[in-house]
């Protein structure tokens, strides 16, 4: 998602329209319009662009805003017909031109995806209108093995869920309700949940959010758009977890400072270029958290 936003933002700040060229480009924004219904009309459509001037632009980095793009294409504005190619764009940079309303409706789900996140996620927890929401992505996964990206750890998970549970008791009046989205229930039941319970950091249980067959790849982020007043991210450098932060209803997100893992490439990314300013780091050390 992160490249199609980035695209959209850059042809803005550019004065130019985007266009998809590749075919296997087109089959995929048909595919996920079946999700993000919004999406397709943002692009034109064009297997074959007449007379357009391939611009070479830098790929070195995933996770950092490169303003020579930009820079770039600027100095084509005599040619009316450019082509460059694009990779990851993982930096709210690129289209941060666009308004937040603009982008959550740009890639805002389907009726269907939007019912699955209010009914089927948390069957269980039907009063969380009128709570406080606290939403942790847990990501193990690929990340386990990555070289530049930290997985979701014990340690730091229910650390910094106790953190933002005291912080929300001081700020909320509203009694605070945990719900976790993960991609290694089993993981999360055995190494967060329980434990969480065991020390009773708080009178409410955190739910997992459920898996089903049918259930849609932006499911989470159409429920944090709806409920989650506070978002925590454990495995900050994950782009689907920034997403349901993104979404969230209350802003208020908090991610871990050690975001790479042991021998990670350090010019890859930039965490100015990654988290919004008004998201809030927390460092740890063992069991001890503290928002920087």
């Amino acid at each position: 998602m992160f490249e199609l936003m980035g695209f959209i933002g850059i042809a803005l700040q550019v004065k130019r329209i985007p266009i998809i060229l590749e075919p296997y480009q087109l089959q995929r924004i048909d595919n996920i319009s079946e999700y993000f219904p919004n999406i397709g009309s943002r692009f034109q459509r064009k297997e074959i662009c007449q007379s357009h001037v391939y611009i070479s632009t830098p790929l070195e980095f995933c996770c950092r805003h490169d303003i020579r793009i930009v820079k770039r294409l600027e100095e084509k504005t005599f040619i009316h017909s450019v082509a460059i190619q694009l990779r990851y764009l993982q930096s709210y940079k690129y289209f941060w031109n666009l308004r937040r309303e603009a982008i959550l409706h740009i890639i805002g789900g389907s009726n269907q995806t939007i019912f699955m996140a209010d009914t089927q996620l948390f069957p269980k927890n039907r009063l969380r209108r009128r709570q406080s929401n606290i939403c942790v992505h847990i990501r193990r996964g690929d990340f386990t093995g990555s070289k530049m990206h930290r997985a979701s750890d014990a340690e730091f998970s229910l650390a910094a869920m106790r953190f933002v549970v005291e912080k929300t008791i001081s700020e909320d009046s509203r009694p605070p309700h945990i719900y976790v989205f993960t991609d290694s229930i089993e993981w999360t039941k055995e190494n967060v949940v329980e434990p969480y319970i065991a020390a009773n950091i708080s009178w409410s249980a955190p739910l997992i959010a459920a898996d089903f067959a049918d259930k849609a790849p932006n499911t989470e982020w159409e429920f944090s758009r709806m409920y989650c007043d506070r978002v925590l991210l454990t495995a900050s450098t994950s782009t689907y977890g920034w997403w349901i932060a993104y979404f969230s209803r209350g802003q208020k997100v908090y991610y871990s400072t050690r975001h790479g893992s042991p021998g990670a490439h350090p010019r890859e990314f930039l965490s100015t270029d990654f988290f919004p300013q008004h998201w809030r780091p927390l460092s740890s050390h063992g069991s001890e958290v503290i928002e920087l």
